[in-house]
């Protein structure tokens, strides 16, 4: 009877690890062809787009993360079978992670500077590309600095047993789920007042304020800008909430909920539905290219 117990266990392990991996393989496709298609498209497209430089960069930054860490779920996390070494399994978790704050503090930025000129402050007007360079700048050393402790800890973790797993992990549990949950309350109060925002905007007492033109490019930047918000929320929610239950669970002994997360079936999800903010956040994007 356990045999039997052990043998159904071990099927359902079996199937959950291949749905997993055909998962991982469609979201991969997915990503890298729909951020190319949006980059081909902001390239093509002559009419100006308000946002285009802020759509380039988190879609190049989308695509580098398609072809350069979401293939590779497959071989470290679904099959444990990491072959690529110790110097790509730095590179794996480095960008695995600047990617995230990247993409998280560009998101912040938007926002503020959506906030700011549909307010009406006036020195926007009269900053140029000088001023969007070193905003970039800002950021992106800013990400390369807090992905750094991840990387100094990403190692080789090996299982010596019967079957031979060697997985590429990072030590450093604290970055990830930290950045996440500053951000995503930021994000959050951000689409709430833009959904507020659209609200009033609908209101027949302001038709008369705005032009039709001017009201439907705010309409669709507030809520394009929220739907992308929204994503990043949901979509890193489950393994951000598994990381920092980890955490946990290995300085304070809490056995829940990490035990009750720690299966195929959560990880299979959690890292699925993280994947695929990548190609749904350039999706939504797209279509506001196509209806701006």
């Amino acid at each position: 009877m356990e045999e039997e117990t052990a043998v159904e266990n071990e099927s359902e392990e079996d199937n959950g690890r291949y749905t997993w991996k055909i998962s991982t393989y469609t979201i991969t496709g997915l990503s890298i062809l729909i951020n190319l298609i949006l980059l081909l498209v902001l390239v093509v497209k002559k009419k100006h787009i308000s946002g285009k430089t802020a759509m380039t960069t988190m879609s190049a930054a989308d695509l580098l993360y398609g072809m350069c860490v979401l293939p590779f779920f497959v071989d470290n996390f679904v099959d444990n079978l990491w072959d690529l070494g110790l110097e790509y399994c730095r590179f794996f978790i480095f960008y695995f992670t600047f990617h995230d704050i990247f993409i998280s503090l560009w998101l912040m930025t938007s926002c503020i500077f959506i906030c700011l000129k549909y307010t009406g402050v006036g020195f926007l007007r009269y900053r140029g590309r000088t001023f969007q360079l070193m905003i970039w700048m800002t950021i992106l050393c800013s990400s390369i600095l807090l992905a750094l402790p991840a990387t100094v800890h990403s190692q080789l973790f090996q299982n010596g047993q019967e079957d031979f797993k060697q997985e590429c992990r990072s030590l450093d549990v604290y970055t990830m789920p930290t950045i996440y949950m500053f951000t995503s309350s930021v994000l959050f109060c951000g689409t709430m007042g833009f959904l507020f925002s659209l609200c009033i905007f609908g209101s027949p007492f302001l038709k008369s304020v705005y032009t039709t033109e001017e009201f439907n490019i705010k309409w669709k930047t507030l809520l394009a800008v929220s739907m992308v918000n929204a994503i990043y929320i949901i979509c890193a929610f489950l393994l951000n909430f598994k990381e920092l239950s980890r955490f946990f669970y290995n300085c304070c002994s809490l056995e829940r909920p990490f035990i009750n997360l720690n299966n195929t079936t959560y990880d299979a999800w959690s890292f699925s539905l993280y994947g695929s903010k990548a190609f749904l956040r350039s999706f939504i994007l797209l279509m506001y290219t196509f209806f701006y």
